[in-house]
């Protein structure tokens, strides 16, 4: 078994159940069975092991990004998991490495900022009596404390049981007995035969690359009885064709810089015919276009391809008087205290990205002299929300502002940690690249994705596909939306998008009021709180500030963190 990215040794994998096994007791009791167990984690240059250090600056000894990589390494210590710490040393090479020289982070920040983001896990399982098969699970999920929770995303409800010893909200302070937790929504594939061997070829390149003091570790599949993949490679109608794609340099593996998963992107979405659904934890980029000052002059790298090639492809399309639509699910804001330098930066990033792309949209319908048209009858951004009353009693005064207003206003974000990419219902594109350039560029954080679509199931002459790439679409819309309708099955018609964008704009309206506690009436999707100008496509904040919070919905820019942030 191999193991990429964050991972907590306490989390159980089951819950509900008495005396639930935690991951790390199982690591460790399939090792002394004879599995060969190894760990490729994350070295957080910002946790610490020095206990001075630490009880002078608690938050030391988890670093910023609470990856329990220190706490990890010491409970496997003496046992026979293999586990390994690497850091992303930036400071030996690579363009995002050179350029953050130039910032006013420095050197030690950048180094502690990028990230060997994967996320996958190895094994080999029973093929048949006598052979085993080896299957990859890859996505956005680390194995770590938060993730777990339902398509209801409870805040309070599940406070002492199910998420009893499992709180998570990124806001600094949250006392676990209040709440509210922080829900998340996120996904991951499973996948087999040749392309399970070509994750298993990246994590053992990796391992050879940054362990190479444990090179011996790697298990030999020639000595073992894996099936060969010809004969597990299925012919019939539900077969598969997927291809890997990675953002990966030298600092990672014995290859040259990949940018392919933002390739990726931009060759899906060159092919594109009728929509685009996408969820992703940020989106930012293109800043080439950004018109709000030189991006050279301030250092502002944030230049991958992904958001310009989606506007540039509805307004071919609309020349070509051609029906098209994109969707974006976002996060209502980075997770962390959303007045924070880091999120605030963050939020104007992407203020200057979507904003760039509906002037670029509004601009070429005024071109066109297309008044009967807006910008956003083809470009919608959502969000996801809940809202639960917190239970009935006092809260101490103790909690911070952020916790308190959050529990009197008894809603918060539903996080999006996905990210995916659904094309024409006949291609899907996940992993765990963000839409940002740290994970685009192939040169600052360490990314894995997967490009697959069924064979059988193609898009034919004013037909979308019914495979199961469509219908895996239509449960996350039956998820965030709370039902079903026959117009989901045409997101690229107008009457769908006016469903939906009625029900989220529904659900915005009881969020934003702060003053009920009732359940939003459609499921979970909200707009995303921006207002569009139907001429110009002008963009400006539906409220000045997000709900319960002080903390401004077009963020508040910040040029000393841009490496960092973008």
């Amino acid at each position: 078994r191999r193991v990429h990215g964050s991972l907590w040794t306490e989390v159980t994998l089951q819950r509900g159940v008495e005396n639930a096994e935690t991951l790390g007791e199982l690591l460790k009791k399939k090792a002394a069975e004879g599995v060969r167990v190894l760990l490729l984690l994350w070295q957080d240059s910002t946790s610490i092991e020095n206990v001075v250090v630490n009880t002078v600056m608690p938050s030391t000894k988890m670093g910023l990004a609470a990856t329990f990589d220190k706490e990890t390494k010491q409970y496997f210590k003496n046992s026979e998991v293999v586990c390994r710490l690497v850091s992303r040393n930036t400071l030996i090479g690579g363009e995002g490495a050179r350029a953050a020289t130039n910032q006013v982070v420095g050197k030690v920040a950048a180094t502690a900022g990028f990230s060997h983001h994967q996320k996958t896990l190895i094994c080999d399982y029973p093929f048949n009596q006598t052979q085993s098969r080896i299957v990859a699970f890859l996505g956005g999920f680390d194995l770590t404390n938060g993730r777990y929770d339902t398509p209801d995303h409870p805040l309070f409800a599940t406070l002492q049981t199910i998420h009893a010893s499992d709180f998570y909200n990124a806001c600094p302070g949250y006392d676990p007995s209040y709440g509210p937790r922080q829900p998340w929504h996120d996904v991951h594939a499973k996948v087999e035969g040749s392309i399970a061997r070509d994750v298993l070829e990246n994590f053992e390149q990796r391992w050879w690359k940054q362990v190479p003091e444990h090179r011996q570790a790697l298990v030999n599949l020639q000595k073992l009885p894996i099936v060969p993949v010809e004969q597990e490679t299925c012919l019939g109608p539900e077969r598969w064709s997927v291809q890997m794609f990675r953002s990966i340099d030298r600092l990672a593996a014995d290859v040259d810089t990949e940018a392919g998963i933002q390739n990726a992107y931009i060759h899906a979405i060159r092919r594109a015919h009728d929509f685009v659904y996408i969820e992703n934890q940020y989106f930012l980029g293109s800043s080439t276009e950004w018109n709000s000052f030189d991006d050279h002059n301030y250092n502002v790298e944030a230049k991958q391809r992904v958001p310009l090639e989606l506007v540039s492809k509805i307004i071919s399309r609309i020349r070509q008087q051609k029906r098209f639509i994109c969707y974006v699910v976002l996060p209502l804001h980075p997770e962390g205290a959303p007045d924070s330098t880091a999120v605030q930066a963050i939020l104007h990033w992407q203020y200057c990205t979507i904003k760039m792309m509906y002037s670029k949209l509004g601009g070429a319908l005024q071109e066109m002299g297309a008044q009967h048209l807006k910008p956003t009858d083809f470009l919608k951004f959502f969000c996801l929300g809940k809202v639960e009353a917190a239970p009935p009693r006092p809260l101490p005064k103790s909690l911070s502002k952020l916790q308190t207003a959050a529990c009197e206003g008894g809603r918060s974000m539903i996080y999006v940690h996905s990210k995916v990419m659904v094309v024409d219902d006949e291609y899907i594109i996940l992993g765990s690249a963000n839409l940002n350039e740290r994970s685009m560029a192939g040169d600052r954080d360490t990314e894995i994705a997967i490009g697959a679509m069924q064979v059988e199931h193609r898009r034919g002459k004013g037909k979308l596909p019914e495979g199961v790439i469509a219908r895996f679409r239509q449960s996350l819309w039956r998820e965030h939306l709370g039902t079903t309708d026959p117009l989901f099955a045409r997101p690229n018609t107008t009457d769908c998008a006016r469903l939906v964008t009625q029900m989220a704009q529904r659900n915005w309206e009881v969020y934003a009021s702060t003053t009920s506690s009732e359940p939003l009436p459609h499921g979970h999707l909200m707009l995303y709180p921006y207002t569009i100008s139907p001429i110009s496509g002008q963009l400006t904040p539906t409220v000045n500030h997000f709900p319960c919070t002080t903390a401004k919905v077009c963020g508040t820019e910040n040029f000393s963190s841009a490496l960092l942030t973008t």
